[in-house]
């Protein structure tokens, strides 16, 4: 990772709106939450250099409680269990683009912030920044009394041209079936700059990892149902397909 430092607003405005750890915050705040109308997320995908993971969290706090104390808006940090466990996903929500243009406070002295981002960019490995649109028409809330501690991520990227036809699946098709048989925690989003746009990532919350012993949501769908919904996705060409679980760090998010 290169970091240049023009200033330290300069700096603080990049993190303030762009932190991440979590495609698929909303994926987030803990847990995705449905909204109203349709918002951002901006997630910092951070690799960390092998054996530096620990200082990497410390640097971390320091960072989360000098935000806390400027009155920062919140962020959510998940950790990949299944995937490369050196990364972090830090995610942030957003109303708009038109957020990244607002003024931002300096949080660390001139020399402190310097420190700071010297002594990140030594454990940095790589990191990526996307911003994710959200879908709130097609979130499941999460599960009734239950802590979600787990997120299993999938990326699905689609053939260009599909995008829409899947769109169009999910509404009408699939996020219908779901509800009208009981399925929760879930959401959907879809890669609006910073990665290839045709990518879906689709988060499912759940509280712990025998759930992942127990039949899908979609088992809940009996089997004739089943199959016309997918029928469907017959025209629908994937490219590709990824799936991983991360888990809430709760220590490195407010």
């Amino acid at each position: 990772m290169h970091t240049t430092i023009n200033s330290n607003t300069i700096m603080i405005k990049s993190l303030r709106n762009t932190l991440i750890v979590a495609l698929m915050a909303t994926l987030l705040t803990g847990a995705l939450s449905a909204q109203e109308d349709p918002s951002l997320i901006h997630v910092r995908i951070v690799e960390v250099v092998p054996g530096k993971v620990n200082e990497f969290v410390a640097l971390q706090k320091t960072l989360m409680e000098a935000q806390k104390m400027a009155g920062l808006p919140g962020r959510s940090v998940w950790q990949e269990s299944r995937g490369n466990t050196n990364t972090f996903h830090i995610v942030n929500s957003a109303e708009n683009f038109a957020e990244l243009d607002e003024s931002a406070t300096s949080i660390m002295s001139d020399t402190a912030w310097a420190n700071w981002v010297n002594s990140i960019t030594e454990v940095t490995q790589s990191r990526e920044i996307i911003t994710l649109r959200t879908f709130p028409d097609l979130d499941l809330g999460p599960f009734d009394n239950q802590e979600t501690d787990l997120l299993r991520l999938m990326q699905i990227t689609l053939k260009p041209g599909h995008s829409d036809e899947y769109a169009n699946w999910l509404r009408n098709t699939m996020t219908p079936a779901l509800k009208k048989h009981g399925v929760k925690g879930r959401s959907v989003n879809r890669v609006v700059v910073g990665g290839n746009t045709n990518r879906w990532v689709i988060g499912n919350r759940f509280s712990d990892w025998s759930k992942l012993d127990t039949p899908g949501s979609f088992n809940n769908i009996p089997k004739e149902e089943r199959q016309e919904v997918f029928a469907e996705l017959d025209e629908i060409e994937i490219e590709e397909s990824k799936t991983l679980i991360l888990h809430y760090r709760s220590d490195l998010s407010y």
